[in-house]
Order: structure tokens, then C-alpha cells, then sequence
């Protein structure tokens, strides 16, 4: 489960950083597609934290 989670984070972070034309910080390039690593991380750490609000402490993600 924290491995979607991640992901779908991921994902979150870089689509904010494409919608609000944010710069990109440590690109890196895979398959001819550029990845922003910053705004990814950031991403998938704003999910978890609003799923921890959501949720409650042990609400349903494992750990």
C-alpha cells in the first residue's frame, strides 16, 4: 500500500508542478520523459500527511 501511495503522490507533485509551471528541481530523465524528483517527493509527502488527517494515525495504511 505505501508503494501506491507513493506513487500516486508522485504523480500529485508532478502535475502541480506542470498546472502552476513551478520550476524543476533535480530532473531526472527516463525513456525520454523528465521527472522533477523534488516535486515528487513533495507530492507524495502531502498525500500521506492528508491521509493521516483523514484517516487517524493507524486508519487503514500499513505500515
Amino acid at each position: 500500500m505505501s508503494i501506491v501511495i507513493g506513487f500516486v503522490g508522485a504523480f500529485i507533485g508532478r502535475w502541480a508542478q506542470g498546472a502552476f509551471k513551478l520550476p524543476m528541481w533535480l530532473p531526472v530523465k527516463v525513456g525520454g520523459t523528465t521527472f522533477p524528483i523534488v516535486w515528487s517527493v513533495l507530492g507524495a509527502a502531502a498525500l500521506v500527511l492528508v491521509l493521516r488527517l483523514v484517516l487517524g494515525r493507524r486508519g487503514g495504511i500499513s505500515e
